[in-house]
C-alpha cells in the first residue's frame, strides 16, 4: 500500500512537471517511479499502462485497479465470508467499498507466494494433521469409555473435540467413532432447500439428502439438523470437521484417577476346580448397564457324557445371559477359543477360554471393583498407536495408522518442499537472463564506453590538428599577398 501511494504521489509530480512544458525534464521522477513499480512487484504481481498525460495505472489481479493517476486503492486481509477465522485479500476503494480478490489471481511477488504457500502446503498438512487428530481423539475416547478408573466408575471422554460449524445452530455434528476410517480432510456444506437439508463433500461433491430433525452418517461423521430450520431457504452451513481439530484438541478428564486403565469385567476361577481351564483377554465392546445393577456370571462346564440324550460339550450360563450355552472342546480347542457375550443389562464382552475343564468345573466373570493394578485398558489404548484406523480402502476397511498418516503428511511436505526448490532455481535461472537481456539493450558496459572515449579523444585531437595546419595555411596565404 505504500509503494502505491508513492506511485500515485510520482504520477502528480510527473504531470506536473510536463504541464510545465517540454522542456523539462522529468527522468528521474519517470525512473523513481520505474523502481517503485519493480518493488511493488516484489510483493505482488502487477501490471502498469502509461496515460497520455504521463502518469502511470497500475493493475493487480485480473485487471482491478490499484492506482489510476493519483487515486489510490488499498490491498486489505478481510475474513473470508463464510469462515472468519481465514483470512482473504481484497481490494478496498478510496470510498472503502471492497471487492474480494480470488487468491489464484494474486500470483507472484511474497504476497503470491504466501498464498500459494497456504493453497498448496499449509491448507494440505493442516487437513491431514487435523484427520489424525480427529481420528486419535475418537478411537481413543471410544476405547477409554470401555475401562474403569480408580473410583470404580466407567471412563469418560478422554479428550474434548467437535467439529466446527458455522453457524452453530445449523445443525449437531460428531464424529462417527464406529466410521473414524472414513473421516476426510474436506470441508462441508449443509443446504437448507426451505423443506430438507443436502450434506455436500465441497471437494469431492458426494453429497447425501437429510431430512428435517433426521440424523445420518456420512464421511466418518454424525449430523443430525434441527426439526425447526434456522437456516433460510437458500441458505448453507459450513462444516469442518477435521480442519481445526489439531488445534482444538484439548485433555477433559480432569486427574489420573479418572484415568481409566483397567477392564470393568473380571474372571476368576475357583480353587476348588480339578481342570486347568481358564478365562483370558476380556475386551468389553458395550458397556452399557455393566457395573449397575450387580450381576454374576458362572461358567459351568459339562463334558456331555452324563447327559440324557448326550450334548455337546462345553458351558452353561445363568438366565438373561446369551448364548445360554458355550460349546467347547477341550480335545480340540484347549489351545483358546473366542467366545462373545451379552449381559442382561445389554452389555456386551468378548473373551477366549483356554485349559481342560474336568466336569462340573466353573469359571467367574464378575464386574471389577476398581481398577486398581489393572492395566488391561491402558494396553488396549497403547495399541491404538499401530492399529490402522484411517483411511479407509474400497473394502471399507481402514489401511493407515495414526504414525502412518503422520509419516504421509512429512512425505509430502517434503516432496513440495523439494518442488519448490527446483522452481526457485529454474526461476532464478529466467531472471538472470531476463536482466542480462535488458542490460545488454539498456544497460552501460564500462569497458565499451572507455574504448569509445579513446576514441573520441583521438578523433577530436585530429580534429585539433586539421584546424591548427588550416590555421598556418590561412596566414601564409595573407602574407602572400602582404
Amino acid at each position: 500500500n505504500g509503494y502505491a501511494e508513492s506511485i500515485a504521489a510520482m504520477n502528480r509530480s510527473i504531470a506536473v512537471a510536463q504541464s510545465a512544458g517540454p522542456g523539462v525534464p522529468g527522468n528521474d521522477l519517470l525512473d523513481q517511479r520505474g523502481q517503485l513499480v519493480t518493488e511493488l512487484n516484489r510483493l505482488v504481481k502487477v501490471s502498469a499502462i502509461a496515460q497520455d498525460d504521463g502518469s502511470l495505472t497500475v493493475f493487480v489481479g485480473s485487471g482491478q485497479s490499484l492506482v489510476t493517476g493519483q487515486s489510490v486503492s488499498k490491498l486489505a486481509a478481510v475474513p473470508t465470508p463464510g469462515d472468519a477465522e481465514r483470512s482473504s485479500i481484497a481490494l478496498v476503494a478510496a470510498n472503502g467499498s471492497q471487492m474480494l480478490l480470488p487468491e489464484t489471481l494474486l500470483s507472484g511477488g511474497s504476497l503470491g507466494g504466501l498464498l500459494a504457500f497456504r493453497r498448496d502446503s499449509l491448507d494440505p498438512a493442516q487437513r491431514e494433521l487435523g484427520v489424525i487428530a480427529a481420528g486419535l481423539a475418537t478411537a481413543f475416547n471410544a476405547q477409554h469409555q470401555l475401562g474403569v478408573d480408580l473410583d470404580g466408575a466407567l471412563g469418560q471422554a478422554f479428550f474434548s473435540i467437535s467439529p466446527r460449524v458455522v453457524p452453530e445452530t445449523a445443525a449437531t455434528v460428531s464424529l462417527d467413532s464406529a466410521n473414524i476410517g472414513a473421516l476426510t480432510g474436506s470441508d462441508y456444506q449443509l443446504t437448507y432447500d426451505g423443506t430438507s437439508y443436502t450434506l455436500t463433500n465441497v471437494s469431492t461433491k458426494a453429497s447425501v439428502a437429510i431430512a428435517a430433525g433426521a440424523t445420518a452418517s456420512f464421511e466418518g461423521m454424525t449430523v443430525t439438523t434441527p426439526a425447526t430450520a434456522t437456516l433460510a431457504a437458500g441458505e448453507a452451513a459450513l462444516i469442518q470437521p477435521t480442519r481445526y481439530a489439531a488445534r482444538d484438541i484439548a485433555v477433559a478428564v480432569s486427574g489420573t484417577r479418572q484415568v481409566a486403565a483397567g477392564g470393568p469385567v473380571s474372571g476368576s476361577v475357583p480353587l476348588s476346580n480339578v481342570g486347568n481351564a481358564k478365562l483370558s483377554n476380556i475386551v468389553m465392546t458395550n458397556t452399557s448397564g455393566v457395573l449397575s445393577p450387580p450381576w454374576e456370571a458362572t461358567l459351568t462346564f459339562n463334558d456331555g457324557t452324563t447327559s440324557i440324550p448326550p450334548v455337546p460339550p462345553g458351558f452353561s450360563l445363568p438366565p438373561g445371559f446369551t448364548p445360554a450355552t458355550l460349546d467347547y472342546n477341550p480335545a480340540t480347542e484347549s489351545a483358546g477359543k473366542v467366545f462373545t457375550l451379552t449381559g442382561p443389562g445389554g452389555f456386551s464382552l468378548s473373551f477366549t477360554l483356554s485349559g481342560s475343564p474336568a466336569n462340573g468345573d466353573t469359571l467367574t466373570l464378575q464386574p471389577s471393583e476398581k481398577g486398581v493394578a489393572d492395566n488391561r485398558n491402558v494396553l488396549a489404548l497403547g495399541a491404538l498407536q499401530t492399529a490402522k484406523l484411517l483411511y479407509n480402502a474400497g473394502s471399507g476397511e481402514p489401511t493407515t495408522s495414526l504414525g502412518g498418516a503422520y509419516s504421509k503428511i512429512v512425505s509430502a511436505v517434503g516432496n513440495k518442499t523439494r518442488e519448490v526448490q527446483a522452481n526457485e532455481a529454474a526461476q532464478t535461472s529466467l531472471m538472470t537472463q531476463a536482466r542480462d537481456a535488458r542490460d545488454s539493450l539498456s544497460g552501460v558496459n564500462l569497458d565499451e564506453e572507455a574504448a569509445n572515449l579513446v576514441r573520441y579523444q583521438q578523433a577530436y585531437q585530429a580534429s585539433a590538428r586539421v584546424m591548427t595546419i588550416a590555421q598556418r595555411l590561412f596566414d601564409e596565404v595573407l602574407s602572400i599577398a602582404r
